[in-house]
């Protein structure tokens, strides 16, 4: 019994060995076979993923070849359809391209840095380059055209409220009608500009270049805006303005007046620069002693006279060369009202003699006198 006991054992013991022997080549060919067809599964999703790329990149090429084709096809179109003028400058789509690097002056990072420097500008940056541009009608306000080329472009009737023009090129531009209103110019070349009926209220004229510009009709223009700016004859103001401006004098443009009255022959400030040396100041004629004696001056009594100095404390008004004042000419003086205008050759105020009021082109009423020391024709704006 104990024998067979033991050869029993021995055959169980042999048969889970024989049996798990089997076992493990059986799961070692299952996962033999599971990791070849993960294998095969993850080489098709790759030849796949493989030709869908390919695919995409075909349709997308072919997408890139119509779009250009149509874009081209577009842009001679455009091209064919531009007037003569903005042909001979920039073109529509050109124009469209440039204005995208037209910024908001508020979008832009400030000039200086915390410590006062200047900023260096970006090493690949250029201004706008809008030659003979049409931006009639156009709403530009509160963007950044500095150092921009705006040779001969027509803006007209556009809006440019706070615009920044520093150091901008506008030479032959249109600006007629455009509201330039708070619009930063300083530096601006406007030489040969049209600038009527534009509005510059309160604009900065700083440094601004004048020469030729027309600016008849410019709303809101003062004088002391004209002042910070560079001009000269050629330059057109309105009449106003122009006889607010001290050192500008232009003959042909003086006013008409009502009543007639001897000519005096003036010039420009600079012919008489270039006079100055050659051409001496005209003296006033002096009486003669035997004049001075023949006629006698009647005695009235001064201090009598209410704000009329007494003799005693007359000031010193008597000039080199000028006819001696005498209490008649002190009384006169006292009945008229005193009207100061600016001589532009003696290049001070002056008490204008023989003043009357004219009647100016538009419709306006001056004085009009002449100097007492040079014998310069002299206006003032308004009735006195």
């Amino acid at each position: 019994m104990d024998v067979l006991a033991i050869i029993l054992a021995i055959i169980s013991i042999l048969i889970t060995i024989t049996g798990g022997a089997i076992i493990l080549r059986l799961q070692e060919r299952f996962s033999t076979e599971m990791q070849t067809q993960q294998q095969r599964w993850q080489d098709t999703q790759a030849r796949q993923q493989q030709s869908w790329e390919l695919r995409q990149e075909q349709r997308i090429g072919d997408l890139e070849t119509k779009l250009t084709a149509q874009l081209q096809q577009q842009r001679e179109t455009l091209e064919v359809q531009a007037s003569p003028q903005a042909g001979a400058g920039t073109s529509p789509l050109s124009l469209e391209h440039e204005l995208t690097r037209v910024f908001r002056v508020d979008e832009l990072p400030l000039a200086a840095d915390a410590r006062g420097q200047r900023r260096p500008a970006p090493a690949n940056w250029r201004p706008p380059m809008l030659y003979r541009a049409n931006l009639s009608g156009r709403d530009l306000s509160n963007h950044s055209f500095r150092h921009a080329d705006l040779r001969e472009a027509e803006l007209v009737g556009s809006s440019l409220f706070l615009s920044d023009f520093t150091e901008a090129c506008l030479s032959s531009a249109n600006l007629s009608g455009a509201d330039l209103s708070g619009a930063n110019m300083t530096g601006a070349d406007l030489r040969n500009s049209t600038l009527t009926e534009a509005n510059l209220l309160v604009a900065d004229l700083h440094g601004a270049i004048l020469i030729g510009a027309n600016l008849l009709g410019a709303r809101g223009l003062t004088v002391q805006q004209v002042e910070m700016a560079i001009y000269d004859a050629t330059t057109r103001f309105d009449e106003e303005i122009r006889l607010g401006l001290p050192n500008l004098t232009n003959p042909e443009n003086m006013p008409q007046t009502v009543a007639s009255t001897p000519p005096v022959e003036t010039g420009t400030e600079e012919s008489l620069v270039d006079e100055e040396e050659s051409t001496p100041v005209p003296e006033m004629a002096t009486p003669s002693v035997e004049a001075q004696e023949s006629t006698p001056v009647p005695e009235m009594d001064i201090s009598s006279l209410e704000g009329t100095p007494a003799e005693g404390d007359l000031p010193d008004l008597q000039q080199p060369g000028q006819p001696a004042i005498t209490p008649v000419d002190l009384q006169v003086r006292a009945s008229q009202p005193v009207i100061e205008a600016y001589c532009v050759r003696c290049k001070k105020k002056v008490e204008m003699q023989s003043a009357h009021p004219v009647t100016l082109k538009n419709g306006r009423t001056a004085m009009q006198g002449t100097c007492p020391f040079c014998g310069t024709k002299l206006f003032r704006i308004g009735q006195f």
